[in-house]
């Protein structure tokens, strides 16, 4: 209708309507190479291998057909898009596929494509071998004490995922670590991130193996694994 300033306007119905936004659905191994395809990165012989390959370094699990990152994946991820910007970005990968296409080709040399890459990139990497500490990237996170020994409960990240540790190399004796006493860790349930585990759940993770009792002579006990 038509409106002038300073009209009075009734109201004659409210209509509540509640929405809710969605995420972007997770990649599918289809769509990944679709993505792939789209923004000129690897070739077709070389979607598989790339696939698998992160699958393999625990960077993502399957989860029915979605491909879903770990956080092992965001860690690496972070690393290197601050330090090595140039060389993660997607216009230098697809820069690389044309600059391979020009030497096989002949209309580019392979030695000289290999100095201006190889020089540079061989700095960084010395350079940030000095800078950046294992310490930085792959940050603990503090939980709490434990009541019995006082010993501070930490969430690292390994190798497969979040664990729980309780106590820090330098907090062992050196007798103890002559002996290369192992300090006491567990997986995270896939379940509870490192952020949110609290003191009572690590504890309770500390408690595994627990010793079942016998069966058929032999010793039977519960333990958490990689896989569960």
């Amino acid at each position: 209708p038509p409106l002038s300033e300073g009209q009075k306007l009734m109201c004659e119905e409210i209509t509540p309507e509640q929405h809710f936004t969605k995420p972007p659905p997770r990649y599918t191994e289809a769509s990944l190479v679709k993505k792939m395809e789209e923004e000129g990165i690897g070739r077709p012989s070389t979607y598989a291998p790339t696939i698998s390959t992160i699958q393999q370094r625990g960077y993502i699990t399957k989860d029915g057909k979605q491909l879903v990152p770990q956080e092992i994946a965001f860690t690496v991820t972070d690393l290197l898009a601050e330090h090595f910007t140039d060389v993660v970005s997607l216009k230098f990968t697809a820069k690389m596929e044309q600059s391979l296409d020009d030497i096989a080709e002949g209309s580019q040399k392979r030695d000289e494509f290999l100095k201006g890459f190889f020089g540079p990139f061989q700095e960084l990497v010395n350079k940030k071998g000095d800078e950046v500490k294992k310490e930085d990237v792959m940050k603990e996170i503090e939980v709490g004490a434990d009541p019995k020994t006082g010993l501070t409960v930490v969430v690292r990240l390994g190798r497969f995922g979040p664990y729980v540790q309780l106590g820090r190399m330098e907090d062992l004796s050196e007798e103890e670590k002559k002996k290369k006493v192992k300090l006491k860790s567990a997986s995270l349930p896939k379940d509870v991130s490192k952020e949110e585990i609290t003191l009572a759940q690590a504890m309770k993770l500390f408690e595994m193996p627990r010793d079942l009792g016998k069966m058929e002579g032999e010793k039977l006990e519960v333990n958490t694994g990689r896989f569960g």
